[in-house]
């Protein structure tokens, strides 16, 4: 009996050896197969990620002479300009020796000469209108509704920075009208005043006179505030690009008086547009006071700002 017991024990345990190893062989089975499920998966997607790519090709080789002639004509004849000169320039670019060449050049040069006849109407409202505000949002909208090319665009645009100084110019300019003199007086409202020392003050302001028959002045006045006499009988402006203007102080034009200890001398003078219109053009301005004493000064950041203001602002002027 106990043998017969010990038989079906050993008997038990060989068939629980077996059974373990067809397990891991399974195991090694399935983790073989995943492997080349897997290698299986990537080979798909590098086959279709190479579809792709020769789809894209296809399409670029299809992309012929023809495709770029017949896709720009379509948008020409659609109004579409910016598409039409897009593929009109890559036909050109790589077709030069193509037959159709010289009928695509004919319609690049009708797109070129829209564009510029577009941008010439555009300046020539701009400049018909009332202000420098004014004009800058007739640009902006006209620049919206009209094709233009890149060339034509960037020359309305440096017209457009022109009357944006204007209108900003404007902002700091008073308008004083003088009907008994048939005239009004464009000002600065930015300071021109520059203290030198603690005890000594030198106004430099330029301004326009603009009568109403359309004449037009630039005037200097120039101002001393102090406590002794300078006598200053002279002014000079000097710029850094060479240019300058010499005033000469006198009476009638030069006056001076003491009010409550305190000496003030004045000048009220003509001074030549040309001249004026070139120190503007500088990036900084020497004055000098000359008389019985002497000073030289730079003028402020504030008081060339004005400066150049008021003369864009004479320049604008009709």
């Amino acid at each position: 009996m106990k043998k017969i017991i010990l038989l079906i024990l050993i008997l038990s345990f060989l068939s629980g050896c077996v059974s373990l190893k067809k397990y891991n062989e399974l195991q090694k089975e399935e983790s073989s197969i995943k492997a080349q499920h897997e290698a299986a998966l990537n080979e798909i997607r590098l086959l279709k990620q190479k579809n792709e790519a020769l789809t894209l090709e296809l399409q670029q080789s299809r992309q012929t002479a023809e495709y770029f002639h017949r896709t720009g004509m379509e948008a020409y004849d659609q109004k579409q300009y910016d598409r039409a000169m897009e593929n009109f320039e890559k036909f050109l670019d790589r077709f030069p020796a193509n037959s159709l060449v010289a009928q695509v050049k004919e319609k690049v040069a009708e797109i070129a000469s829209l564009s510029s006849s577009n941008a010439d109407k555009i300046m020539k409202a701009a400049e018909g209108a009332k202000d420098p505000h004014s004009r800058v949002s007739l640009i902006d909208r006209e620049m919206n509704d009209k094709y233009l090319t890149a060339e034509d665009r960037e020359r309305i645009l440096k017209r457009r920075e022109i009357y944006r100084l204007q209108e900003e110019a404007n902002r700091h300019i008073l308008v004083e009208e003088d009907p008994t003199q048939s005239r009004r007086i464009y000002r600065t409202t930015r300071s021109t005043v520059q203290k030198i020392d603690y005890d000594k003050s030198f106004y430099v302001e330029i301004y326009i006179v603009h009568h109403y028959g359309g004449r037009k002045d630039l005037r200097l006045k120039t101002r001393y505030i102090g406590d002794k006499w300078i006598s200053y009988d002279g002014v000079s402006l000097r710029a850094e690009n060479g240019s300058h203007t010499e005033i000469v102080c006198k009476y009638p034009e030069k006056l001076s008086k003491v009010v409550d200890e305190s000496i003030y001398e004045w000048c009220d003078n003509d001074i030549e547009d040309d001249r004026v219109v070139k120190l503007a053009r500088a990036g900084g301005i020497t004055v000098r006071f000359s008389g019985g004493y002497k000073y030289t000064f730079e003028l402020t950041e504030e008081q060339l700002t004005a400066f150049k203001e008021i003369v864009r602002k004479y320049q604008s002027l009709r």
